[in-house]
């Protein structure tokens, strides 16, 4: 399984977003999204993960995976 950090990597590649194209989707910064992809997605709101999952995630077995990565990283049952 990948980190969420890898999932949101791969994901915004797959789907030709820039760092700064997601950003603005999301109503973050462009330094958000690269801390995000670099290991600091554990402090990553409710409502950003949200508009992640929605701009990234086409497939269910996409939003499962990172669905999954972020219980994993904070340890919930999944």
């Amino acid at each position: 399984m990948h980190t969420l950090s890898e999932q949101l990597a791969v994901l915004r590649r797959r789907r030709g977003f820039s760092q700064a194209d997601l950003a603005k989707l999301c109503g973050i910064s462009e330094r958000q999204v690269s801390r995000y992809e670099n290991g600091g997605a554990d402090v990553m709101s409710t409502g950003t993960f949200s508009a992640l999952l929605y701009y990234l995630a086409e497939t269910p077995d996409e939003k499962d995976a990172l669905i999954g990565a972020l219980a994993e990283l904070r340890n919930i049952p999944w």
